[in-house]
């Protein structure tokens, strides 16, 4: 298991995501806009390498972050 790179905002996103919520729902969930939604993913999937939500997803849920 490696060290995890997500700020806790990153993390958030994608535990949401992971879990079926929408842009939309996260942004209200998260009290943020939905293009800071779409921000924190963007620069997860960076930081994890992934090409995808569903690979940022399953990097996290094997490290156990999620």
């Amino acid at each position: 298991m490696r060290p995890n790179p997500l700020s806790p905002s990153e993390l958030q996103a994608l535990t949401h995501y992971s879990e079926g919520l929408t842009t939309t729902a996260i942004a209200h969930t998260m009290h943020v806009s939905e293009s800071s939604v779409k921000t924190f993913a963007k620069r997860a999937y960076e930081k994890l390498d992934a090409h995808s939500r569903t690979e940022a997803i399953v990097i996290c849920v094997r490290n156990g972050w999620i």
